[in-house]
């Protein structure tokens, strides 16, 4: 049995307008509901946020500190396509005779073997958020002096703390947040995580959360506004799969 999550989507306005402190989520997936949820147990997932349960696209949102944590738990990275065929498989299980599943795998296959670069050897902490290099987290927090790096690259100015960002790894993000964990990632938000997984500490800076987002906000083409999908319980759209 395989858990998968997905890529992380920028959903914006659509999570704003639904009260959610983040607008970036990914979707964290299983062959079975079973596995999902004792998955999602240990990731501290509430069983109230589990997704779509009366239909094919059963599924946990998440954000992309507990997509780290998820893929360092030992979760499948797949694209939106490999989530698609995923879903395709489910949905022609559910037609056919043999139970919910139809008495079939749901399992995609695996994508071709990569090779891997060298990484720290340093571990990381476990509760951790990760966004890249999970081994040389520590290195890149600590010579950061567990301070967010941004010093502008968010579009943020940080005058007033001396043009860096002032966010500590365990410092305080306001009432009623959990402590700032600080994530390890490339300056250039553009670098694909699977790529930055296997980057070597130097090219790697320690980011808060709100800086990231706003670096991958900026990172981001200009578009033409988009038709708003229709409303639902979940992110998670049908027409995501098409």
């Amino acid at each position: 049995m395989t858990v998968y999550v997905d890529e992380i989507t920028d959903y914006g306005d659509v999570a704003r307008r639904r009260g959610l402190r983040s607008t970036q989520w990914a979707h964290l997936t299983a062959d079975t509901p079973e596995e999902l949820h004792a998955f999602a147990d240990r990731l501290g997932l509430k069983r109230e946020w589990f997704q779509n349960a009366g239909n094919y696209r059963w599924h946990y949102d998440v954000t992309p500190a507990k997509r780290a944590a998820a893929l360092r738990a030992g979760a499948r990275e797949i694209d939106r396509r490999g989530l698609a065929d995923l879903m395709a498989v489910r949905r022609a299980a559910t037609s056919t005779p043999g139970g919910r599943n139809g008495g079939q795998s749901l399992t995609v296959p695996a994508p071709p073997a990569q090779t891997s670069l060298p990484v720290s050897t340093e571990p990381a902490p476990p509760d951790s958020p990760i966004f890249g290099n999970a081994n040389g987290w520590a290195v890149v927090v600590d010579r950061a002096g567990r301070r967010c790096e941004c010093s502008g690259q968010c579009g943020g100015a940080h005058r007033k703390t001396g043009g860096r960002c002032d966010a500590t790894h365990g410092g305080y993000a306001g009432k009623g947040c959990p402590p700032i964990r600080l994530e390890v990632a490339p300056e250039d938000p553009s670098i694909p995580e699977h790529t930055a997984a296997h980057m070597p500490p130097a090219q790697l800076m320690a980011w808060c959360g709100k800086c990231r987002a706003g670096a991958v906000n900026r990172a981001k083409p200009a578009r033409g506004k988009k038709a708003q999908p229709a409303q639902s319980d979940a992110l998670f759209d049908a027409a995501e799969l098409t």
